[in-house]
């Protein structure tokens, strides 16, 4: 079993805001009813929210020996259809009495199965005789909420060495009590609840929002011990003037997901060290299962125990902002060129190479993937590219490929602007963007339009959402778009 629930099986494993409580023991309990309804090795479809059911489900599919693949429960119909008939799954869980559960009941489903805690597992419609790996535990979309339908395969070695890895540096502990402020359908949020459901922790489980007062009375009420957060969450919490704010047993801080502004991180770790927080800023992708690298900010008091780096922290000074800073324990990166020769030197730009136990087994685009082992044998280009400093801390300055992080969604620009033109097929367009915002350049004005449908489709806020239009797109001699003429 990837991790021991009777170990714990009399603890809580998740609380929500209304009260109700979970034990490892239940889940526990629920797996083995999974495995006796359903049998082992079945893909089952999870649509997933931040709820008890949602958690408890998702645990205890993945400890019945069944492949888990998840996806957000906002998902649009269109996508999730596309989506079902290419994996073809043997069950999907999901919330009972919802839009999508009507509509997949309706067409998709045969029966329903197992049922508690307001979710259901129901059999689908699809009888396809899939030979499914034996390492294979779960499939985790890469492109955020962009519909894409490639998906990582992660393993059942890759969950919990990379739960290990965050364990340590984060010295995360069976007392610790985390509050869940980020989707699990997301790597990150979802590599929250690996590292402290392999501890025995409880995570707490909010109905309200960052920027709601309940949220932060609730996080005091429950003693709540660790936030973790996108750039967007830290962007609005600097706009709530959350450092005015006491949360008396907040020991933690995380930031992932991209880059926060480097006066935002002088804030927080200001922050930090007013208050005996470690501030931790990582660096991580979906197919290295979650984190990849950290440093950490705080004051000399709280270093970790277990920090095997002394140069990882940096409560002295704050010459390392900006850094994704160096590998998490059991891990290595380093650095190579166009030509795929080590880079030694500092401030040598190249692509960002990381290799460890966490590095998935590569992807799958279709139900036949589902059967092929370990293509990336640990090692993982991250087409980030980025350089060293002299102290071995490294830093990122661009993307090799076509994608952008958004509020901690890695979205494909290609996706966006063939959601468009699908929609719109007759509105010539092009999108580029950054970690900021996305911006679409068209040659009708379809700002209005463009914007909502793009606010829906992405789950992103208008400001996010920039357009421009030009009476004619600029193009190569090749005929292709020239996206660098955009971005100028």
């Amino acid at each position: 079993m990837i991790f021991d629930l009777k170990k714990y099986s009399q603890k809580y494993a998740f609380e929500d805001e209304e009260g109700n409580k979970i034990t490892y023991g239940e889940i526990e309990a629920l797996s083995e009813k999974i495995r006796k309804k359903i049998g082992t090795r079945k893909l089952v479809c999870i649509l997933s929210n931040n709820t008890i059911g949602a958690l408890l489900y998702y645990i205890a599919l993945l400890c019945s020996d069944n492949v888990v693949m998840i996806l957000d429960d906002s998902i649009p119909m269109e996508q999730l259809e596309r989506c079902l008939k290419k994996y073809s799954p043997d069950y999907v869980c999901q919330e009972k009495e919802t839009a999508i559960e009507k509509w997949f009941n309706s067409s998709m489903a045969v029966e329903c199965v197992v049922s508690s805690n307001n979710y259901s597992i129901s059999k689908s419609k699809y009888d396809l005789n899939k030979t499914i790996n034996a390492q294979l535990a779960l499939l985790l979309s890469t492109s955020g909420t962009t519909g894409g339908l490639k998906m990582v395969r992660q393993s059942y070695h890759n969950i919990p060495a990379n739960a290990r890895s965050i364990i340590k540096y984060l010295e995360i502990s069976i007392w610790d009590r985390p509050i869940l402020s980020l989707p699990i359908s997301y790597t990150y949020g979802l590599s929250i609840v690996h590292s402290h459901i392999a501890v025995g922790a409880c995570l707490f489980i909010p109905s309200s929002k960052i920027y709601q007062k309940k949220f932060w009375e609730f996080c005091i009420q429950k003693r709540i011990t660790s936030f973790s957060g996108v750039p967007y969450s830290y962007e609005v919490l600097d706009k709530l003037s959350f450092y005015q704010l006491n949360i008396p047993d907040l020991r933690v801080m995380t930031q992932a997901g991209g880059k926060l502004a480097d006066r935002l991180q002088r804030k927080f770790i200001t922050y930090a060290k007013q208050h005996h927080i470690r501030f931790y800023v990582m660096y991580g992708q979906t197919e290295a299962t979650a984190r990849m690298s950290y440093i950490v900010y705080g004051s000399n008091d709280i270093v970790p125990d277990n920090t095997d780096d002394e140069t990882l922290h940096s409560s002295e000074g704050e010459e390392k902002i900006g850094s994704i800073g160096k590998a998490i324990p059991g891990g290595e990166m380093y650095l190579k060129d166009s030509e795929n020769n080590i880079i030694t030197q500092p401030y040598v730009e190249g692509e960002i190479i990381y290799k460890g136990e966490n590095v998935s087994l590569g992807y799958a685009y279709n139900a036949g993937d589902l059967l092929i082992g370990d293509e990336n044998r640990g090692i993982l280009q991250t087409g980030d590219i980025g350089y060293q400093d002299t102290d071995g801390f490294f830093y990122i300055t661009g993307r090799k490929s076509r994608f952008v992080k958004i509020s901690g969604k890695r979205i494909s620009l290609d996706d966006v602007e063939e959601w468009i033109k699908r929609n719109y097929p007759d509105l010539p367009c092009a999108v580029v963007g950054n970690d900021k915002k996305i911006i679409v350049y068209m040659e009708k004005d379809k700002t209005r339009e463009i914007k909502q449908l793009l606010k829906e489709y992405l789950k992103l806020h208008l400001t996010q959402i920039e357009t421009v239009v030009l009476e004619k797109l600029p193009y190569s001699h090749s005929g292709k778009i020239a996206y660098a003429m955009l971005k100028q």
